[in-house]
């Protein structure tokens, strides 16, 4: 069963798992899921502005 019910859930599980393994500082993992998390918003902020117009 995934959290939340939604199937996004399994690859956003899998891309902070595959973050951590590749940067083992904290403070780097901060800034590139930081930075990850922004680009997602981006994404999906665009999408819904061009849906509508």
């Amino acid at each position: 069963m995934l959290p939340f019910g939604r199937a996004e859930v399994a690859g956003m599980d899998r891309m902070i798992a595959g973050l951590a393994m590749a940067h083992p500082e904290d403070e780097e993992r901060l800034a590139r899921g930081a930075a990850l998390l922004d680009d997602l918003h981006t994404y999906y902020t665009r999408r819904r502005v061009g849906a509508e117009g």
